[in-house]
Order: C-alpha cells, then structure tokens, then sequence
C-alpha cells in the first residue's frame, strides 16, 4: 500500500485532502476534494503578477477616506497581460493617488494605489 506521500495525498485534521505538488505530480495543487472556504489566497500564486502602473498605499495619516465610495473605472497595467480598464471602487485619495478596490486573482493586494491620470468616474 503506498504512503500519503506517495501517493499524492495529504491527509489533514478536518478529513479533507489537500494534493501534494511536487515534480512527479502532474495534477491541480488542490484536491477537488478541499471545500472552497478552506482554499486561500496563497492557492492562486502561480498566476499572481505586478502591477506596472501601482503604488504603495500611503502611511494612513496622509490618507482621505471618502465616506460613500465611487465607482470608477481604472486602467491597470499588468506585467504579463497588458493595459486593462477595471470597473471598481474609489475609497479615498492621497496627493495624486487614489485607493482603488482591487478584486482580482492575479493579485495579491486588495487594495492599490494608482495615479489620478489612470483612474475615470463611471
């Protein structure tokens, strides 16, 4: 009988079954067998990538919160996948930055910061 490493298979405390990848594993990093609200964030790390045209959010004391947030279209620029138009939301502002929500796999952050001249009120 073949072991859990062997065979792919790692058991866990819950009695779901996370797949083991390594190089003789040809199959998904996930086990169809993991509920989806036990799969992280971390699960989709082979398809993250930069932000060109990003910034790091500001120290939260030069940041202006907006009290209702506005729906915006930003333009993004990813590292593989080109220039792209986002509908998202506006949550505030810093000089020339504006704080974007971002809801996207490829990234990691769920929140940017980008120039006031990528970003269009819907």
């Amino acid at each position: 009988m073949a072991t859990a490493a062997e065979s792919g298979v790692n058991r866990q405390k819950n009695g779901y079954s996370r797949r083991v990848v390594g190089p003789s594993s040809q199959t998904d990093s996930v086990d169809a067998t993991v509920p989806p609200s036990q799969v992280t964030w971390h699960a989709h790390r082979e398809v993250w990538e930069r932000i060109v045209n990003a910034h790091d959010v500001p120290e939260r004391r030069r940041q202006h919160e907006l009290t209702t947030p506005i729906p915006v279209r930003v333009r993004l620029v990813w590292q593989r996948d080109g220039a792209e138009f986002v509908d998202t939301l506006a949550l505030g502002w810093a000089g020339q930055l504006v704080r974007v929500q971002l809801r996207d796999v490829r990234s990691r952050a769920a929140y940017i910061g980008v120039h006031a001249e990528h970003v269009v009120c819907r």
